[in-house]
């Protein structure tokens, strides 16, 4: 099965409009430092996405860069970003700052070379503001979207009775345990699609049973009025049993919001 997983970056601080580092979210299937991180284990990898976003209208991002050894004379250097949205901006559209889906690339970096993201938003004195940076990683595997190639889908789960999420982590919900609106048959299926609302969501994960280390990543949604991003439908998910074996999901946040509902999109394996 192909490799496909995400990472991020994310911190709080009052940047004055100066471009600085930011903190690798700490993550099982990676390591990181206070500035770097490296993509321990995963085979091969290639940047598929690079999705920056900043937590509030008044502090949009100005430039960011990402850069490892391999890269570091040319380092990815982009001047936008998305920003949380909510109701009274109606269809807001969260997308990747840099879309290499069809054609993800290496860059030369190895899963033993450090990796450093950074950020500048608008300077508004004396206020903070967090900026996230998440990657979307594969083994050189196109992420086939849905306006290429529209997926059968069988089933459809949605998930309610989150608990709150802590900011600036990965907080891990075993779906297992929260409350379903469907009842499906326990066959093997794949996600093939998904959505989050989450008032203060970044980007959320699928963690696997069974051991993989894999944990295909998508971006959240801030309001029940926001379009489901593209890039949340894909062919990369593994198969799994509807019902025994269902699996957790981690969310990375700006604050410790809880999750209003979580759709799946599923088809059968």
């Amino acid at each position: 099965m192909p490799a496909y997983s995400g990472y991020a970056f994310q911190n709080d601080s009052d940047r004055s409009a100066t471009l600085e580092n930011l903190t690798p979210v700490s993550d099982p299937i990676a390591s990181t430092t206070s500035t770097q991180l490296k993509l321990s284990g995963f085979p091969n990898p290639h940047l598929a996405w690079i999705y920056y976003k900043v937590d509030a209208l008044t502090h949009f991002i100005l430039e960011t860069k990402l850069t490892s050894p391999s890269i570091s004379g040319q380092p990815i250097v982009t001047r936008t970003g998305d920003i949380t949205s909510s109701a009274t901006h109606p269809n807001w559209n969260h997308e990747p700052t840099v879309d290499m889906r069809n054609a993800p690339n290496s860059f030369g970096i190895s899963s033993s070379d450090p990796i450093e993201a950074f950020g500048r938003d608008t300077d508004v004195g004396g206020e903070a503001a967090r900026i996230a940076c998440v990657l979307g990683v594969t083994d050189g595997t196109p992420l086939v979207s849905s306006n290429s190639t529209p997926f059968r889908v069988d089933f459809s789960q949605t998930y309610t009775g989150f608990s709150a999420s802590v900011q600036d982590t990965w907080s891990n919900q075993d779906l297992s345990s929260l409350t379903t609106t469907a009842s499906i048959p326990d066959v093997p299926v794949r996600v093939v699609g998904a959505r989050l609302n989450d008032s203060g969501g970044v980007a959320f994960r699928l963690v696997y049973p069974r051991g993989s280390s894999l944990r295909p990543t998508f971006i959240a949604n801030n309001s029940h009025c926001d379009q489901t991003p593209n890039l949340n439908f894909n062919s990369l998910g593994r198969s799994y049993l509807a019902v025994s074996e269902e699996p957790s999901i981690d969310i990375l946040s700006f604050d410790n919001s809880t999750a209003s509902d979580l759709t799946l999109y599923l088809q059968r394996a």
